[in-house]
C-alpha cells in the first residue's frame, strides 16, 4: 500500500499522541503514591479516555485534511504556489499535533510528584485537562483548515425580516457588545462640531464597560463596609500574623522531617534541651550496662575517660548506638530510638567525657582524642557546657 508522505506524518503524530496516555498509566502503576484506591483515579482514567478519543478524532481529521490538500492543489492554477501553501499548512498541523503529544507525555513525568501538593487537585489532572484543551484547539484548527482547503465559506446573515415585513440589518456580536454604529450611519451621531478636520461623534459608552465600572463602585462600597464598619475582613496586620503562624507550622514540620533524616554522617551536637532528653534516654536504657554516671561496670566500658573500644567521636558514638556491636554485647538501638533520639543520646554520652565519676572502670580500648581543628574545639566547648547543664 502506497501511503502519501503527508499521511505518514499524520500517522506518526497521532501514534505519538496515543502512546502518551499509555505512558501515563505505566507511570501511575509504578508510583506508590498513586494507587487504585486514590479518590482521583476514576477521574484520571476518564480524562485519559477523553485524551485518547480526541486523539482518534484528530487522526481522522488529519486524514480528511490530507485529502482536502489534493482537492486544493487541483484547484490552484499555479502548481508550485499551491504545493508550497499545502506544505506549509501540513507542517503547521503536524507541529500542533506533536506539541499536543508532548503535553500529554509531560503528564507521565509529573505523576510521581502528583500527590505532593493537594491544594485542590493533583497536578497530573491539571496537565491532563490542559492536554484536552490543546487537543480541542487542534481539532478546531483542523476543521477550519479543511473547510478552507475545500473552499467552504460560512455565509453570515446580514439582514432580518421583522413581523411587519420590514427589513433590518443584523448586528454582529462585536457591534452589539460595543454599542457601535455602522460607518454609513455615522451622520446620525454627528454633533456638528469639528476641529482641524476631525468631526466629533456622539458615540455611546459600551454597556460592558459601564457594567464593569458600576461593578467596581459596588465592590468598593461593600469592601469599605466590611473593612471599616462591620470589621469582618482581616486587616493587613492580621493577615501577616496568620501568614506567620502558617509559616511557623510549616517550618516546624520541615525541621521535624529534617531532624529525622540525621545519620552517622550528618549528626551534630544538639542543644541543651536535646542533651536533657538524651540524659533521660540514658537513664532509662543505658544505666544497666554503663552505670548511672557513665563510669562503666562489669558489663559495659567506662564512657568518661580517653579510652574507646570503637573510637569516641560524635559520629562514632552515633554509629555504635544505632548499629551496635553484637559480638561485644552492644545491641542495635535503631529499632528502639528515632534518629533524633540517637543524636540526643550521642550528644549526652559525648558530654560525659572528663567527668571522672567515682568508681570508674579501668581503661579499655585505645586512647582517642578529637582532631585539633577549630570545629572540634567548638564542639568540645559546647559539650562541656552541655555536661554542666545535665549533671
Amino acid at each position: 500500500m502506497n501511503i502519501p508522505p503527508f499521511l505518514k506524518k499524520y500517522i506518526v503524530a497521532v501514534a505519538f499522541l496515543l502512546i502518551s496516555p499509555s505512558g501515563i498509566l505505566l507511570a501511575q502503576d509504578a508510583t506508590a503514591t498513586v494507587t487504585a484506591t486514590s479518590p482521583y483515579m476514576v477521574l484520571r482514567y476518564l480524562l485519559l479516555g477523553v485524551c485518547a478519543l480526541l486523539a482518534i478524532i484528530i487522526g481522522i481529521l488529519a486524514f480528511s485534511v490530507n485529502n482536502s490538500l489534493h482537492v486544493y492543489r487541483e484547484r490552484r492554477l499555479e502548481k508550485k504556489k499551491g504545493n508550497d501553501t499545502a506544505k506549509n499548512i501540513s507542517l503547521t498541523i503536524v507541529a500542533l499535533m506533536g506539541f499536543s503529544g508532548l503535553m500529554a507525555q509531560d503528564t507521565a513525568t509529573t505523576t510521581a510528584a502528583a500527590n505532593v501538593s493537594q491544594a485542590l487537585l493533583p497536578w497530573d489532572i491539571y496537565i491532563l485537562l490542559a492536554a484536552i484543551i490543546l487537543e480541542f484547539i487542534v481539532i478546531v484548527f483542523l476543521i477550519g483548515t479543511m473547510l478552507y482547503l475545500l473552499g467552504v465559506k460560512v455565509k453570515k446573515r446580514t439582514t432580518r425580516i421583522l413581523p411587519d415585513g420590514s427589513i433590518v440589518k443584523v448586528k454582529s456580536f462585536f457591534t452589539r457588545i460595543n454599542n457601535t454604529v455602522a460607518i454609513e450611519d455615522e451622520a446620525a451621531l454627528d454633533l456638528n462640531h469639528d476641529y482641524d478636520g476631525i468631526r466629533e461623534l456622539d458615540n455611546k459608552i459600551p454597556g460592558w464597560w459601564l457594567m464593569a465600572f458600576y461593578g467596581t463602585i459596588i465592590f468598593g462600597v461593600i469592601y469599605i463596609f466590611r473593612m471599616f464598619v462591620s470589621e469582618t475582613l482581616p486587616t493587613q496586620l492580621q493577615e501577616l500574623q496568620a501568614a506567620n503562624d502558617k509559616a511557623a507550622i510549616a517550618k516546624a514540620a520541615y525541621l521535624k522531617n529534617a531532624a529525622n533524616n540525621v545519620d552517622e554522617n550528618t549528626v551534630t551536637l544538639v542543644d541543651e534541651a536535646g542533651v536533657t532528653a538524651g540524659k533521660a534516654l540514658y537513664a532509662a536504657n543505658c544505666v544497666a550496662c554503663h552505670g548511672d554516671a557513665g563510669q562503666g561496670n562489669a558489663v559495659g566500658p567506662n564512657l568518661t575517660d580517653d579510652y574507646w573500644i570503637h573510637k569516641g567521636s560524635l559520629k562514632d558514638i552515633f554509629y555504635t548506638i544505632k548499629y551496635g556491636w553484637p559480638e561485644k554485647g552492644m545491641k542495635s538501638w535503631k529499632e528502639d530510638f528515632s534518629p533524633v533520639q540517637i543524636a540526643q543520646l550521642s550528644s549526652y554520652v559525648k558530654g560525659l567525657h572528663g567527668t571522672n565519676p567515682p568508681g570508674a572502670k579501668e581503661k579499655q580500648g585505645e586512647p582517642y582524642t578529637d582532631s585539633g581543628s577549630s570545629a572540634s574545639s567548638a564542639d568540645s566547648t559546647a559539650l562541656k557546657d552541655s555536661s554542666s547543664v545535665v549533671k
